[in-house]
């Protein structure tokens, strides 16, 4: 179980460092928002299907850290998953600069 927390750790800290990148080095802000759209949502669908396979937020106490009656994983991940979406709906940066001029 750890090697896997360990993976999804390090691949996340991964494609967050390539998502900076590309949106501050690059000034893309695209595909940085499809990687967070993809692993947000990751945990958003095993989130919601983890009756079937026997997953659980609840901590080793027996409870669970709830914001607003949601689940506080969930409702961070639900918030950037949003974001990330609305980012796609802004125009392109050079599209932007073109309308400028």
């Amino acid at each position: 179980m750890r090697l896997h927390e360990v993976w999804q750790l390090a691949t996340n800290s991964a494609l967050a460092l390539l998502a900076l990148w590309l949106a501050w080095g690059r000034n893309n802000i695209r595909l940085p928002s499809i990687l967070a759209m993809l692993v947000t949502g990751g945990f958003l669908f095993a989130y919601l299907v983890r009756e079937g396979y026997g997953g659980s937020m609840v901590l080793s106490d027996g409870s669970e850290k709830m914001l607003f009656g949601l689940n506080l994983g969930a409702f961070a991940f639900g918030i950037v998953f949003l974001l990330s979406a609305l980012t796609l709906l802004l125009p392109d940066r050079e599209q932007a600069v073109a309308i400028q001029r």
